[in-house]
């Protein structure tokens, strides 16, 4: 016969009611019928017995099951589960006698456990599961897992505390020793970490040598998510650098994964790389399929990375679209993400002077300047910087008729910035903007001569969509 409880607290109550012994040879016994009648597809059990053997206080059979659960999710991509279950192994093996032995299997677990953390962009949380097993690791010379660790540590200082000689530094010695031992995913993740750090800081010819580096390792050991990944960020160097050609040939390429895999993580990387070149080529339909196809299928399976990629630049179309609600709610989510995550300060501070934009621009009269001069103020990255500046002119520009000579100061620090930085399409942004400070002023030939600049320079990015628009606007003012 079978029996089941109808009511879980009824459960709970016979449950409580049985001697931790017998729990524990319930629970070993139910382990091995599962194992007995499920030997041909035990990977579906994976989870279970992982449970049923840690109630048991079988630690090493219920470690090696939660390795298992945690690498099939992790293939589903079912990231969060697969943390969930990396730390059970952690767990179950820092409960075994501490020998030699199992202190290696100790640090295997936690270097996992860091790098599934890494995939989903929480840097602090792959610092906290590392640091302990570091000295450890030392003393017993196992080499073999001292990149990953030293990948997780300078990760976190790079997109955390945004400290690129701490960071780079650790970044660096993970690469090398990486390549000694040929742990071919630690050494794609240092260099990919790396990578985007330093498009972060507009180091673009570095940028792009380290996240090439990545592709061509990823490709060796035919890892397709490294491949998107690599090929995703290549394409958003590219697009910051305002060189839409190549970055248009490269996400076309990561396109072509989608159709080879069926991989939805791979989707979730792609996506919002696509919607960004088009957002930057001026071809705000397409942009906005794929951003809201993302949105709508792939953003659960998201790094908070991505995440804020997509979210900065569908508030930004939204804004160009003057859709002010949609653009505030775009700037809310992820300033809220990014925040609770701890991660990259200063390009947060970008989202929040987009998102008071927005709400200047909604006519919302609970802006404080205070805050918005804020943004700018230590400010450790310089990709955003001039975006940043930008945001505070056309703040000033339209809060009210006082702020108008300051206004135009902001426009010109981000020119300024962007001119330093290399970062030509948000060059040509900025002399768009400055543009209508002009016209503000009824000043028409200061106008044209900053929308000519801006034209120019949006031809030189091909950014076909941005040049027409502000093609027709020139024509406009030429012609009154």
């Amino acid at each position: 016969s079978t029996y089941i409880f109808k009511h879980a607290l009824t459960r709970e109550v016979v449950y409580d009611s049985i001697l931790t012994k017998k729990k524990k040879q319930i629970h070993e016994k139910i382990a091995t019928i599962i194992e007995d009648i499920n030997k041909t597809d035990i990977c579906y059990h994976y989870g279970v017995l992982t449970n049923h053997c840690l109630a048991a206080e079988n630690y090493e059979k219920g470690a090696e099951y939660a390795r298992l659960e945690a690498k099939r999710l992790l293939k589903a991509a079912s990231f969060w589960d697969a943390i969930e279950y990396a730390k059970k192994r952690v767990d179950s093996y820092e409960k075994l006698p501490q020998t030699e032995a199992n202190q290696k299997k100790v640090i295997d677990a936690r270097t996992t456990l860091a790098n599934y953390c890494m995939i989903m962009n929480l840097g602090s949380h792959a610092r906290a599961a590392v640091e302990p097993i570091l000295d450890l690791a030392l003393g017993l010379n196992y080499r073999k897992r001292l990149p990953a660790i030293y990948a997780a540590i300078g990760g976190y200082y790079l997109m955390y505390e945004e400290d690129s000689h701490k960071g780079l530094e650790l970044i660096d010695r993970a690469t090398k020793m990486a390549e000694e031992v040929a742990d071919y995913p630690s050494l794609v993740s240092a260099l990919l970490v790396s990578g985007c750090f330093l498009a972060y800081t507009s180091e673009f010819k570095e940028s792009l040598k380290r996240l090439q580096q990545s592709l061509d390792f990823s490709l060796i050991t035919k890892n397709p998510r490294g491949i998107a990944l690599s090929k995703g960020w290549i394409s958003v160097c590219y697009q910051c650098e305002g060189k839409m050609n190549p970055a248009h040939e490269v996400a076309r390429e990561a396109l072509t994964l989608i159709h080879e895999t069926d991989d939805t993580y791979i989707k979730s990387i792609v996506y919002p790389v696509y919607g960004g070149f088009f957002y930057h080529k001026g071809l705000f339909d397409e942009a906005k399929t794929y951003f809201l196809e993302w949105v709508s299928s792939y953003e659960k399976l998201s790094n908070i990375g991505w995440i804020g990629w997509a979210y900065a630049y569908l508030g930004s179309l939204y804004l160009d679209l003057r859709e002010y609600d949609d653009a505030v709610e775009c700037y809310k989510r992820i300033i809220s993400i990014w925040k609770n995550g701890n991660l990259m300060p200063s390009i947060v501070k970008a989202f929040q002077s987009g998102m008071m934009r927005a709400k200047v621009l909604r006519h919302d009269q609970d802006v404080e300047l205070s805050e918005l001069f804020a943004c700018y103020e230590n400010y450790k990255l310089t990709m955003g910087k001039g975006w940043t500046a930008r945001n505070i002119g056309d703040v000033l520009l339209h809060i009210d008729e006082n702020h108008l000579a300051d206004a135009g100061v902001w426009f010109q620090k981000a020119i300024e910035e962007d001119l330093r930085n290399g970062m030509r399409w948000y060059l040509a942004m900025d002399h768009a903007f400055y543009a209508g400070w002009f016209m503000k002023k009824g000043d028409i030939q200061g106008a044209k001569e900053q929308l000519t600049k801006a034209v120019d320079i949006f031809r030189e990015c091909g950014a076909d969509g941005w040049v027409e628009k502000y093609q027709k606007e020139l024509a406009l003012i030429s012609s009154t």
